[in-house]
């Protein structure tokens, strides 16, 4: 009967504790399919330290070759447990030989030689590109390329304010100036405390003093409420109120004089007119014919029929009526007179009176 302890070469590379399975110790298996088992199958275990493991390279089977004469490439064997022992194994070798190289190097340069340059111009893109994306790119996402400055909104634009239209200046204050020559005569003013026909008659008696000798003249202007009155108020005191037509008849300064004769006194007044010719001055003539009594101081008489053409005792006068009153020295005489391209109307409460009007006027 063989010995039991006698060792089975085959079973030499098993491991010593391994334990051995008997058959009649396994499991009877169920009869019919059975579903496959979930676990994996157990690795194969791992060879034997003293197994030889054959592991072929190029430098190995170059070397094999060499020694076979070519006839067959061999691997290298070593076993496991040389390499636990830190037993040098093999360095790898270039793949190409020091003979070969020159050769490798000599192909690259035939195929590509311009290499070089075009490796410095991918390197040279690279840079460039790295950079503006740095610079442009980068701050767009808030990268760390240099701050962007934020941009001020626009400032407000506030409209101008409105510019208020300037008020016209006032109209200037009247200032009266004479017709008659420079100190031919004297003047006085005399206020009215009403613009009446009367107020203006009980003004003219007390221009002229009776110990004033006769002939003399004055010229006469007056004053209502601190102001000058103008020939569109003067006008009114004696005829009412005018229509805007009437007043735009005359100018507005007039010269008023008052004549002083044995017979009595005797205002007047020179307005200027503002029509171009005769036939445009006839309403303002019109005007001043028709109350002849409002220009007395007193009530002259009765007249004397109706207005007549009088004598032109001036080479100014263009025309000039005349209305006698049964007083004596009363005769009621108005004259158109031209004087520098301009058209007066001269008004006199005496024939005497008119004529020294124009010798003052210089006309």
């Amino acid at each position: 009967m063989p010995d039991d302890k006698r060792q089975d070469p085959n079973l030499s590379d098993l491991p010593v504790n391994e334990p051995r399975t008997s058959p009649w110790s396994k499991k009877a298996e169920p009869f019919g399919p059975q579903p496959a088992e979930s676990t994996p199958p157990s690795p194969p275990p791992p060879p034997s330290l003293e197994s030889e493991v054959g592991v072929r390279t190029m430098s190995g089977d170059a070397e094999s070759l060499s020694q076979s004469g070519g006839a067959e490439a061999k691997p290298k064997l070593f076993r496991p447990k040389d390499i636990l022992s830190k037993e040098p194994i093999f360095e790898p070798k270039s793949t190409f030989s020091t003979e070969q190289k020159p050769i490798v190097e000599e192909i690259v340069k035939k195929k590509h030689p311009n290499l070089i340059i075009i490796i410095i111009g991918i390197t040279a893109f690279v840079v460039l590109g790295g950079v503006a994306v740095y610079f442009l790119v980068l701050p767009m996402f808030g990268g760390q390329g240099e701050p962007v400055e934020p941009v001020p909104p626009p400032a407000e634009v506030m409209p101008p304010p409105p510019v208020a239209e300037p008020e016209p200046p006032p109209p200037p204050a009247f200032m009266h100036q004479s017709l008659f020559t420079a100190g031919a005569v004297e003047s006085v003013n005399l206020s009215l405390t009403a613009l009446t026909p009367s107020e203006v008659a009980s003004a003219i008696s007390t221009s002229i003093g009776e110990e004033t000798a006769a002939p003399a003249t004055k010229e006469i202007g007056f004053q209502f409420e601190g102001a000058t009155v103008n020939s569109f108020a003067l006008l009114e005191a004696l005829f009412g109120t005018l229509t805007e037509e009437t007043r735009n008849l005359f100018v507005e300064d007039f010269t008023g004089f008052v004549y002083k004769d044995a017979n009595g006194l005797w205002p007047g007044y020179v307005f200027g007119l503002t029509g171009a010719n005769v036939d445009a001055t006839a309403p303002a003539i019109t005007l001043l014919k028709s109350t002849p009594t409002l220009f007395y101081t007193s009530d002259p008489g009765n007249p004397s029929g109706v207005f007549k053409e009088g004598s032109k005792f001036s080479a100014s006068i263009q025309s000039v009526e005349y209305l006698p009153y049964s007083l004596t020295g009363a005769s009621f005489n108005v004259a158109l007179a031209l004087h520098d391209s301009k058209l007066y109307a001269v008004v006199s409460t005496s024939f005497n009176g008119i004529k020294e009007a124009f010798r003052l006027l210089g006309w």
